[in-house]
């Protein structure tokens, strides 16, 4: 509450600064209080996303259910996308691990942001290294359409020199529909990290 009380709205608080709830109905929060709460809930915020997102492919009623099942492995990376995806990568292009068992299927306009043709879109992925995969989620590093590895420049310098990685590190070029993929990265995620 150290942390919370600070950033209460002036009325219709959802709590107390004292931490006790207050019975509203869909009492609204400040931008800032939502940021400070998705910092203190910090990973489980993932799990309880994809949750959400689950619920929301299997509640479809414009879709049957080949689709929703085709939907729901592609958001863990299994199934029709991660097939569609090794059509075009063969391995990870920083680490250059080539055996799929220690390769994440890695969106590159998010699943959240992608429509459902791009969720299956091959061209909408790399294979990558789990940490690899980790720092392209979180924005912290990109691609240019050459194949040209971007660091964010609020990656650590420490993760830069632990992981041995370097901006300009050449990997193999992106084909055209993933660079556009890659753009929609760039401007939307890297660029505003």
């Amino acid at each position: 509450m150290d942390v919370l009380a600070p950033l209460l709205p002036d009325k219709y608080l959802p709590i107390r600064a004292d931490g006790d709830g207050n019975q509203v109905y869909l009492a609204e929060i400040p931008a800032v209080m939502a940021k400070a709460l998705l910092s203190l809930i910090g990973n489980q915020i993932d799990v309880t996303l994809e949750e959400g997102q689950e619920r929301e492919i299997q509640n479809r009623t414009d879709i049957g259910a080949t689709e929703k099942y085709q939907l729901s492995r592609s958001r863990v990376g299994q199934g029709q996308y991660r097939k569609n995806l090794e059509q075009f990568e063969a391995g990870c292009r920083i680490t250059g691990i080539i055996d799929g068992r220690f390769l994440t299927a890695s969106h590159i306009k998010p699943w959240a942001k992608s429509n459902d043709f791009e969720k299956l879109d091959g061209n909408n992925g790399l294979l990558l290294s789990p940490h690899i995969d980790r720092l392209f989620d979180r924005g912290y590093i990109s691609f240019e359409g050459n194949g040209v590895l971007i660091l964010h420049p609020s990656l650590p310098p420490e993760v830069v020199a632990a992981w041995g990685l370097a901006a300009g590190i050449q990997t193999k070029p992106l084909g055209p529909e993933q660079a556009v993929y890659m753009d929609f990265l760039r401007k939307e995620i890297f660029d505003k990290r």
